[in-house]
């Protein structure tokens, strides 16, 4: 007996800065000092000031009918590669050549 679910996804880039190990296969985008004054510059006030990385990393969200996963990916290429995947694959579902029963 086939269940239907209604099936939503979406993929996204975003930067995150991260103060902890830097993953291997991440992208580092910039540096920011951890604590900032107004105009960028580091804050003199804190002698423990350190710069730590702007990561670009990829959000893939599915959502079901009953629950939200969330996948976060930081090799971009893998991203990107998923990014295009879903492309492909909304555009074999708009020109209907996935029938009812399957591919």
């Amino acid at each position: 007996m086939r269940q239907s679910i209604n099936f939503y996804g979406s993929l996204e880039r975003f930067h995150f800065i991260w103060d902890e190990q830097i993953p291997v296969d991440s992208q580092i985008l910039q540096y920011q000092w951890k604590y900032t004054n107004k105009n960028g510059r580091p804050d003199q006030r804190f002698k423990d000031n350190y710069q730590i990385p702007t990561l670009l990393f990829w959000s893939f969200e599915i959502e079901t009918n009953e629950e939200i996963l969330q996948i976060l990916l930081s090799d971009s290429s893998m991203g990107e590669d998923i990014a295009k995947a879903i492309e492909d694959f909304k555009a074999i579902v708009s020109s209907n050549k996935i029938s009812e029963e399957g591919v």
